[in-house]
């Protein structure tokens, strides 16, 4: 998991990702000399899809995001939810599978809709 990053922290730390892929192709084709370039290519698809999942992770968790600057309300009883602290989310995506580190917010009153995390549904915010 990811903490707030600078940008040059995001930047190292997608370096690193991108290198861990390029070396991991350089292994993989090292040992597989005679590989099609269609082998070579599922390979690489694999691997790229693996990284692209990392480097959103660090783009988004990196960023700090998933927390409001002030306390949402319930969409259904308007009471100010509480903060649950932050819970990881799988994000299936078509670029890559991320863990998200988001806020998890609950209404006080337990109301049937009064439990998200922020990029969910569209609530109205304190100010």
């Amino acid at each position: 998991m990811t903490g707030k990053m600078t940008r040059a922290e995001r930047k190292a730390a997608f370096a690193i990702v991108a290198e861990q892929l390029f070396d991991e192709m350089e292994i993989w084709y090292d040992n597989n000399p005679d590989a099609t370039f269609e082998a070579l290519e599922d390979r690489a698809r694999h691997s790229r899809r693996a990284m692209m999942g990392k480097a959103l992770e660090i783009w988004i968790n990196g960023r700090g995001t998933g927390k409001q600057s002030t306390r949402p309300r319930c969409p259904d009883c308007d009471q100010k939810m509480e903060d649950k602290g932050r819970v990881q989310k799988t994000v299936y995506g078509v670029e890559g599978d991320t863990q998200l580190q988001r806020t998890y917010y609950r209404c006080p009153n337990k109301c049937e809709a009064g439990a998200f995390f922020p990029s969910g549904p569209a609530l109205a915010i304190e100010s």
